[in-house]
């Protein structure tokens, strides 16, 4: 609060980060939105860093998973209603691994996917099972990932 004005989120952050009309502003690190996404980018500091395997980072829901077990299901069903709220769950299928994402974990995936695409690193999930694959983002076991190395 500024002389009894709020700020919205966007607008702190704009007023304390660092940029061209801010040069003493805070420098900040676009994180993602999740510990995932913050710290492939950590790595993604470490030039000689050539493969990134990912464990345990899926980003989903295994297919056949009840809503109501997701983490904001009920948040979502209270605002939006069941009908809605289903409909905003997003399907995904490589051919390994079926599973869904609902709103907020899509909004990681789809920053996670991106992130990748801007490493220098090769990134590959190891983990077997969520939703993080793409074109450049393929899916091995991390034991054949090993031999590959």
């Amino acid at each position: 609060e500024e002389n009894g004005t709020y700020f919205s989120v966007d607008e702190a952050l704009n007023i304390m980060t660092r940029h061209k009309e801010m040069p003493n502003g805070i420098a900040v690190l676009d994180s993602g939105g999740n510990v995932g996404c913050f710290l492939m980018r950590v790595a993604g500091m470490f030039p000689t860093l050539t493969d990134i395997a990912l464990i345990g980072i899926d980003c989903g829901y295994p297919e056949g998973t009840p809503y109501e077990d997701t983490v904001y299901y009920r948040k979502l069903m209270n605002k939006y209603g069941h009908e809605k709220t289903v409909g905003m769950m997003r399907y995904h299928d490589n051919g390994i691994f079926k599973g869904f994402t609902d709103p907020i974990f899509e909004i990681y995936r789809t920053r996670f996917i991106d992130f990748s695409k801007l490493m220098r690193a090769k990134v590959v999930n190891c983990s077997m099972q969520g939703t993080l694959f793409a074109d450049h983002l393929k899916c091995i076991p991390f034991q054949e990932w090993l031999a590959q190395k």
